[in-house]
């Protein structure tokens, strides 16, 4: 159906005071209020790189599109793919289409997206391990290049803590094998996942220490702090590439608080 009136869109979050841009991680919600006046939501995004001039119409991916008290909200994610920058953003939705304040997108990495593994797990040397994010979650965070991924396990003494340890490995665990980087071969990844080789450790049964953290921040691209994890008696880290500009030794995932059972090789 056509409209008679001219297409009006807004972000649903305010801009900074003074800023002419919308600051947006990558793999995030987001909301745009405007007089669709209907609820298909079939809308298109053209967002044009204002450095190079390329036009990207797949960076986002919409939703829903609900009925508001000032006129329509269209539910959008910003794809995991996209790429970090600032852009022009133009959207099209049934035959009208108007403008939104830039969007710059950064790579964030969220430590509420650290992986806890919160059901029994087990698992045999040798077996694909899958580790994978939320997209378009409140705690957006993607994988950017991987060049190594590794086990953890750190003696039950590693840090301080106020209350009574769980913390266990199978009898005669090797003394050598603490705070060992237990290599993990990466047999594919993206933006939203890695996928990586379960490695050869004794077999039996595991509990990890996760209730107290020691966090360093680190600082992204927008100012706002990423709290890395550190006390952890059992984790899951990752290298990644040079080129990200992330630091190594990430920690994306731990056992939270349950058995990790490690069978023998058939």
């Amino acid at each position: 159906m056509p409209h008679g009136d001219d297409l009006q869109v807004s972000y649903e979050q305010q801009l900074k005071e003074g800023e002419t841009f919308l600051l947006k991680a990558v793999n995030s919600p987001l909301v745009v209020t405007g007089n669709f006046n209907s609820s298909n939501s079939t809308a298109k995004f053209f967002l044009t790189d204002k450095a190079t001039g390329t036009v990207y119409d797949d960076f986002i991916e919409t939703v829903s599109m609900t009925p508001g008290s000032n006129g329509y909200a269209l539910r959008v994610n910003v794809s995991p793919y996209a790429l970090k920058g600032t852009y022009g953003v133009r959207v099209e939705h049934q035959g009208r289409s108007a403008d939104l304040p830039d969007l710059k997108l950064f790579y964030a990495d969220d430590p509420w997206a650290t992986i806890r593994l919160t059901s029994a797990v087990h698992w045999t040397p040798g077996d694909t391990m899958r580790f994978g994010i939320s997209v378009g979650s409140n705690t957006p965070t993607i994988y950017l290049q991987a060049d190594r991924m590794y086990m953890k396990i750190r003696p039950d003494d590693a840090f301080p803590r106020p209350y009574p340890s769980v913390f266990e490995v199978p009898e005669g665990f090797p003394e050598s094998m603490y705070n060992q980087e237990i290599e993990m071969k990466i047999v594919s990844q993206d933006r939203t996942y890695i996928a990586a080789i379960f490695p050869d450790i004794p077999t039996g049964r595991y509990l990890n220490n996760t209730t107290i953290y020691q966090s360093t921040p680190t600082y992204r691209e927008d100012g706002t702090v990423r709290m890395q994890v550190e006390n952890t008696n059992i984790g899951f880290y990752v290298d990644f590439a040079e080129e990200t500009g992330w630091e190594k030794g990430r920690i994306i995932a731990v056992p939270s608080s349950i058995a990790l059972t490690v069978l023998e090789k058939q």
